[in-house]
């Protein structure tokens, strides 16, 4: 299924990431440090956030288009697989195509393929290889950046957790 499948991806995005992540906590200056637990956070949650949706993907009906947790919509169509909500304005979704999970409020959006995380906040966008050095030239901006990105895996995420433990979901 879709979820699952993004699950997946960003599992082997955390694998890859568990070693540049080590590496930087032993060699990088401690200024610089923030930013590599700052993505090292976000991949741990959106992991979390897509074993919900995993799990809530199967107990809903099977269609194109089913409403779920009063406000929440799922679609399927080509190879993609969304979630989404209109107050707040929140959305996940997976791309099969393009290998993408992309979290994004109505400001802030964050996605992440096999090899980088592109961070949108209005009208700036980023898109950060996920290697120690691109890192850390990026950290001020990453370090800037982190309680919006936070604030964005962080909305989601409590609001997915609370439907599906409407489901009897527990993980």
């Amino acid at each position: 299924m879709g979820f699952s499948k993004a699950l997946d991806l960003v599992r082997t995005v955390i694998k890859k990431y568990d070693a540049i992540h080590a590496e930087a906590v032993k060699e990088v200056r401690v200024t610089k440090v923030a930013a590599f637990n700052l993505i090292n956070e976000v991949l741990a949650r959106t992991e979390r956030l897509l074993q919900f949706l995993s799990e809530l993907e199967n107990a809903v009906e099977k269609g194109k288009v089913v409403r779920f947790c009063s406000g929440w919509i799922l679609t399927r169509e080509d190879g993609r697989i969304s979630a989404s909500r209109f107050k707040p304005a929140l959305a996940v979704s997976y791309d099969e195509r393009s290998g993408r999970v992309t979290l994004t409020d109505s400001v802030t959006t964050v996605s992440i393929g096999s090899s980088s995380i592109k961070i949108r906040f209005r009208n700036f966008s980023k898109e950060i290889r996920l290697s120690r050095d691109a890192i850390e030239a990026d950290a001020e901006i990453i370090k800037a950046l982190g309680s919006k990105i936070l604030f964005v895996v962080d909305a989601l995420l409590a609001r997915i957790e609370t439907c599906a433990k409407s489901f009897g979901i527990r993980i």
